[in-house]
């Protein structure tokens, strides 16, 4: 019995793998290699899906609102008008497609149905929905019910929002509220209200001045620094409906920084998710925008109809003055603003002219088109009017807009009882349901009860009913069962521990994890160089966090001062200039209680948990008043006004629970020592590791299933990785017949993170130095400010440019100013040299003058450029150009106090500490825990690969997963045998002798663990294992999922041949429109006879809505083929294969392995094999520094030879691209620039990898190669072989449809 390692690479997209002897050989399986990699798609939140189902969901409860609206007023219409419902639900067809209409009353009479009430003499008299609610509210006798219908349906369907509790009276005391907690805000940007709020109210509520003079007006309220006007600005902006700057007033930065409140922010959530405590000061903004822009739509009216029968008045005047503006100044090109189409005019933003519908053109492009035409003509008074109005976001501005969003149910309600007081004492179905209609019209189903469905047939559902009844607004207390549902929902709602998986996370607004949060951060940070003692630490939290909304350095600072001692100097803060941390849920229940202590902590904290859970109000009353019926009135009433949302990652239990064997909590440490909290659970003379290891150890299982994956707190991409580990561990260990001896694991960081931060540097170094001129202009380099704008719209900075711009143009370690037209001329140094640690970050890089180790002595910055330069490198940390972590580095005086810090410094870069690793290793243990498995950090496969000259690309071929695996088997190895000894680290020796070589340790650039397990690699061995051209691919099929087509709605095609789907059953898309992109859970392949009695084999794809139809039942595979392919034929059909997943191998007639993308679009499915030599060129082709001119050398020396290479690959190896391959032979590549060659390159490697790739630069297609518009019938299906592979792909199976047939026979 043969003993082996396993070597995993795991990442969301791929696992490889890699099985070896001790001797670092890979083992075979029936001659072949065992190493491979597992593909599959990264999983995906189902974020997407749930905001669909959400709107689905929320269209559905609104009809169900009328059809039941209909129920209760159907008596009294039907009386006068049986058809007249019918005819309403007909009103969005055309004509012909109008069969009540159409039979029985013809054009005319579309709602109505005599010939003195047609539908032109309706809109005569009231031209909008306002003016008939305004009618009805106002007529005091009897009313045609038709009408009132119409003016309930109305105020019914679009019943605003629910946002404020109670009357609308209150209203204004709720902007009160948010404008002082956004005064908390300015106060900690030392901006001072001068003025009553009620002034400030006045200001915004005014109706006569624009919006830009309400802002000026607004600003002479406060007191405010130069530096700050930035915020001050931001803020009104914001609440005004402008664009403002989220990243001016929060420490965050987004992918678009620039806001309004006016349009929809789709990434809401995640804004409030990344502003933590600080997103109630995004509410308390919105909410003043919301109160602002509700006022703007009223304009001192008293009811909603009222205020739109103006705002349409006003359409019409502002129409008329424009159109007489155009007649007089722009006669010529009247025709061209309001009859024809055309981008921004007026039948763009109106969308419609003389009957045809126009894509319609924003508000604001329409206006910015208006005021482009019209600037030379402002003189003319009419022209003034228009220009000013359009200033003032208040010309032809529409009645139906997005900011109607702002108005809430009270207002509409408030029309609606008086409808129903003047009309109900004249019809009957008003009188008797008058009730019910408000009820109707109030109701909501609290978002705690979710899905309304019976026995829970849906897994989204978790209602708890005390009877199937049909649930009406009215019967809702009774069916359903509000408490045990609510119980139910926390238990969804309530996520699990990230440490210990079976208990429940704290709130993010408990105050257990508000202190922990406080005391983590306390313990980061160092004042005049020493950590905060323990007796003041203490202090600090309960006189200081515990009384200020916010704490800044300069709170602590003079806090320090108060109790008689200076802070000079702090460092080691996230944000530079205050804590991330508050204890907001400590002042709020102390405000409300008195105190917080150990007599009502828990009470405390099932409040916050309770309000963190329960949006619903009357819920969380009822919930409060059941289990603390000793709460006062009072008390309750400040309790219903706090909003807590947002979990922790962390539990109760493991924050206070778990204790060491001096009886100390993870809790107790953080208030006793000065360590945070990965340090004290990753502190071995705690314990606290052990003891969580033991906890998170599960016991032995017989085998791991999908369950035990999706209980796992991580990612929905993690866990699918996770799961394809565990079937390829499984898979292999069957194989081999036995455990392994060791498991080694590597799991890759996000690569995301990284071209992110690139992409954002020019605007983040733009934001930064807009803050700086005032600041620093005199001490930093006096060209970078006006260099800067030269880049101002660049996406992405060069290393050299971003350093020299964060520098401030000056030399980091001299301070002498850089010429930045020669920047090529200066080394860039690590700062924690290569030698000890491989670190190519910015936070480790600088841009230097040459000769830089003349200012280092021992591996750190010598005292002179420590004390000429630290204030310097103390104003960039503070004005956030350089980072802690920078800093930190720059000022360090040694790196080795002791033998065992240098151990620990190599176990650091050795061992890997994130929460994921240990979630793998754990499953892996449960299930064999006889084997060792070593988790290894994610870098060492690219230092290793580095060190020894084996180059990764990843657009070649999907080797490298596999060749990874190989490197963690064969690290692990060395480290498992040579720097082990009974489980204990031994190499402490190996260390000193490496570090006391300086000659060799001078030339290491990959770190000091790179540079000892040199002694032990075998590079010939490395390269002729990376030389095999035998590795197992298989990839993950699934049934697709999802979307059904397309989201866009194309326009009506009329008689235009297009595959367009309806929009509803019987829908004619030519008339309609429709949508297309229509998406296929899977393929099936089937046979038939035809006319002769031929068997004839066809594949085709099934679309997902037909897959979700066929599992509810409500079709057959059989029946969906008979209707698309045989419509009204009696044939003989066999399903030979009912799934045929998206992706599936098969092997074509000409013996080339190829795979299905859809059921007319297929592609090459052969890994792209290159010689070392040229895979060596293509990875610096792409990994190329533009500084360094020997390696630009070498590659204009190469490139002409690569190509050529891989036309020759083409021609022998791919005969499936013979087209592709004879049209680059006449190319001419030689004449192109390098970045062209370059482009061409990777388009050839991408089109042989993937199937397609862009070879636009030799113009041929962007999409060359794609092989899609095929059909698959009896003519290229019989010669195919498909090939199912097992989840390594060392197990496979073959069929054709042959065997297809004779098995269904």
């Amino acid at each position: 019995m043969e003993n082996y390692n396993i070597g995993l690479d795991i990442g969301v997209g791929s696992v490889g793998w890699a099985v070896t002897d001790f001797d670092n050989n890979l083992l075979k399986y029936k001659g072949k290699n065992m190493w491979g990699a597992r593909l599959f798609n990264e999983a995906q939140t189902a974020k997407d899906t749930r905001v669909l189902r959400c709107s689905r969901r929320r269209l559905e409860r609104r009809r169900e609102r009328i059809n039941i609206l209909q129920e209760l007023v159907g008596e009294d219409v039907n009386a006068i008008d049986p058809y007249f419902f019918s005819r309403l639900k007909e009103t969005s067809l055309v004509f012909e497609d109008k069969k009540i209409a159409q039979i029985l009353f013809g054009k005319k009479y579309n709602i109505f149905d005599k010939k003195d009430c047609t539908d032109a003499k309706f809109y005569a008299a009231f031209p909008t929905i306002y003016y008939l609610r305004n009618y009805l509210m106002k007529k005091k006798d009897k009313a045609d019910i038709r009408l009132i219908y119409l003016a309930l349906h109305h105020i019914i369907k679009y019943r605003g929002h629910f946002l404020y509790e109670g009357g609308f009276s209150e209203e204004t005391s709720d902007v009160k509220e948010s404008i002082n907690t956004v005064l908390e805000l300015l106060d900690m940007y030392d901006i001072k209200c001068i003025t009553d709020i009620d002034n400030i109210i006045n200001i915004l509520n005014d109706t006569i001045i624009s919006k830009m003079q309400k802002k000026e007006k607004t600003l002479e309220c406060f007191k405010y620094e130069k530096e700050n006007k930035k915020v001050i600005d931001n803020i009104l902006k914001s609440i005004l409906g402008f664009t403002f700057d989220i990243s001016a007033l929060f420490d965050i930065e987004l992918e678009q920084n620039k806001l309004c409140f006016k349009k929809e922010i789709e990434n809401e959530d995640e804004i409030k998710e990344l502003l933590c405590e600080n997103s109630k000061y995004y509410e308390a903004l919105k909410s003043i925008y919301s109160w602002y822009t509700l006022q703007n739509i009223l304009k001192g009216k008293d009811y909603i109809s009222e205020a739109m029968i103006e705002k349409y008045k006003k359409y019409q005047t502002d129409l008329k003055r424009l159109k007489k503006v155009w007649k007089k100044y722009l006669p010529e090109q009247y025709s061209d603003m309001f009859k024809k189409y055309s981008a921004n005019n007026y039948v763009a933003y109106n969308g419609k002219s003389e009957g045809e519908r126009y894509k319609k053109c924003s508000y604001e492009n329409f206006t910015k088109y208006v005021k482009g035409k019209l600037e030379s003509l402002k003189e003319n008074s009419d022209v003034q009017e228009i220009l000013n109005n359009i200033a003032n976001e208040d010309f032809l501005v529409k009645i139906n807009t997005t900011e109607n969003s702002e108005i809430p149910h009270q207002l509409h309600k408030k029309e609606l009882d008086i409808i129903l007081d003047n009309q109900s004492q004249y019809h009957e179905s008003l009188r008797k349901n008058k009730e019910k209609i408000k009820e109707l019209f109030e109701f909501r189903i609290p978002y705690y009860v979710g899905p309304l469905s019976i026995n829970n047939n849906s897994k989204f559902s978790w209602i708890i009913r005390n009877s199937n009844e049909k649930i009406r607004p009215w019967n809702f207390s009774e069916i359903v069962n509000e408490d045990a549902t609510a119980e139910k929902f926390i238990n969804r709602m309530t996520n699990k521990c990230t440490y210990l998986k079976n208990e429940d996370v704290l709130p993010k607004n408990s105050i257990i994890y508000s202190e922990y949060c406080v005391l983590n951060e306390l313990n980061n940070i160092t004042v005049n160089d020493r950590k905060i003692g323990k007796d003041f630490k203490s202090k600090i939290l309960y006189d200081l966090f515990c009384k200020k909304s916010k704490v800044t350095v300069k709170d602590l600072k003079q806090f320090y001062f108060q109790n008689g001692m200076k802070a000079e100097n702090i460092v080691g803060l996230s944000q530079g200039d205050r804590f991330n941390s508050t204890m907001t849920s400590y002042r709020d229940m102390t405000r409300i209680f008195g105190q917080v202590d150990d007599s009502n902590i828990k009470m405390c904290e099932d409040l916050i948990y309770w309000i963190t859970i329960f949006e619903d109000k009357k819920i969380l009353k009822r919930k409060i008043k059941n289990t603390y019926p000793s709460i006062e009135e009072d008390k309750l009433k400040a309790l219903l006004k706090l909003k807590y949302s947002g979990w922790s990652r962390l539990s109760r239990k493991l924050l206070c629970g778990i204790i060491d064997d001096r009886g100390y909590s993870i809790m107790d440490m953080l208030k006793k020592e000065n360590y945070n909290f990965m340090q004290i659970i990753n502190n071995d003379k705690y314990g606290f590791k052990t003891k969580l290891e033991d906890l998170m150890r599960d016991d032995k299982k017989e085998k791991i299933t999908i369950k035990d994956i999706n209980e796992l707190q991580t990612s929905p991409a993690n866990k699918r990785a996770i799961w394809q580990t565990v079937c390829v561990v499984n898979e292999i260990v069957k194989i081999m017949g036995h455990n392994p001896q060791n498991i080694y694991v590597e799991f890759a960081r996000n690569e995301e993170t990284d071209k992110t931060m690139k992409d954002n540097r020019a605007k983040k170094i733009n934001k930064i130095y807009e803050d700086l001129m005032s600041q620093l202009k005199d001490e930093m380099n006096k060209d970078v400010f006006s260099q800067l704008n030269k880049f101002k719209n660049e996406r992405t900075l060069t290393d050299r440019l971003y350093l020299y711009f964060i520098q401030g143009g000056k030399c980091m370690y001299t301070g002498q100013n850089l010429d930045i037209d020669n920047l090529s001329n200066y080394e860039i140094d690590h700062i924690v040299p290569q030698s000890l640690i491989k670190n190519d970050s910015l936070d480790n890089r600088c841009l230097v003058l040459k000769k830089s180790n003349q200012y280092k002595k021992d591996n750190v910055l010598s005292d002179e450029v420590v004390s000429k330069m630290n204030e310097y490198w103390k104003k960039l940390l503070d004005n956030k150009l350089i980072s802690q972590v920078k800093y930190q580095r720059l000022i360090r005086r040694t790196f080795f106090l002791t033998d065992s810090d240098e151990e620990k410094f190599v176990q650091r870069q050795l061992v890997e500490t994130r929460q994921i690793i240990k979630l793998v290793t754990n499953l892996l243990n449960s299930l064999y825990q006889d084997v060792k498995i070593y988790s290894l950090r994610a870098n060492i496969t690219h230092n290793f690969r580095m060190r020894n000259g084996l180059y990764k690309n990843r657009n070649v071929n999907n080797y490298h997963h596999a060749q990874d695996a190989y490197i963690i088997s064969y690290a692990g190895n060395i480290i498992d045998q040579k720097w082990y000894r009974k489980d204990e680290f031994i190499y402490g020796k190996y260390v000193k002798e490496y570090l006391q070589d300086k000659d060799k340790t001078s030339e290491e650039k990959y770190g000091i663990l790179m540079g000892l397990l040199a002694k032990n690699v075998d590079r010939n061995q490395l390269q002729k294992v990376f030389n095999y051209k035998d590795c197992y691919i298989s990839s993950m099929l699934t049934e697709e999922t999802g979307k059904f087509y397309g989201q866009t709605i194309v326009e009506k095609t009329g008689d235009k041949q297009v595959n367009v789907l309806p929009l509803k059953n019987n829908l004619n898309p030519s008339k309609y429109g429709g949508y297309t992109q229509e998406q296929k859970a899977y393929l099936t392949i089937f046979s038939y006879k035809n006319k002769k009695g031929e068997t004839e084999y066809q594949l085709t794809g099934v679309p997902i809505k037909v897959s979700y139809d066929i599992k509810a039942g409500k079709t057959t595979l059989s029946n969906y083929i008979k209707d698309i392919f045989f419509k009204n034929e009696d044939v003989e059909l066999k399903i030979l294969k009912e799934k045929i997943l998206i992706g599936q191998e098969y092997i074509d007639e000409n013996g080339v392995k190829m795979k299905f993308c859809s059921d007319t679009e297929v592609r090459v499915n052969k890994e792209l094999i290159v010689k070392q030599d040229i895979n060596k060129f293509i990875y610096f082709l792409n990994n190329n520094n533009t500084d360094d001119l020997k390696l630009q050398e070498y590659l204009n020396e190469n490139i002409d030879n690569a190509y050529n290479y891989l036309l020759e690959k083409m021609k022998i190896e791919y005969k499936t691209f013979k087209n592709q391959y004879l049209k680059l032979i006449a190319a001419d590549f030689k004449s192109l620039e390098f970045e062209g060659k370059k482009s061409v390159i990777n388009g050839i490697i991408n089109m042989l990898e993937t199937g397609q790739g862009d070879l636009e630069k030799i113009k041929l297609s962007k999409r060359e190669g794609r092989m899609s518009g095929k059909k698959f019938n009896t003519k290229n299906l019989v010669n195919k072989v498909f090939v199912n592979k097992s989840v390594t792909g060392m197990y496979e199976s073959r069929y054709n449809v042959y065997g297809l047939e004779n098995s269904c026979n």
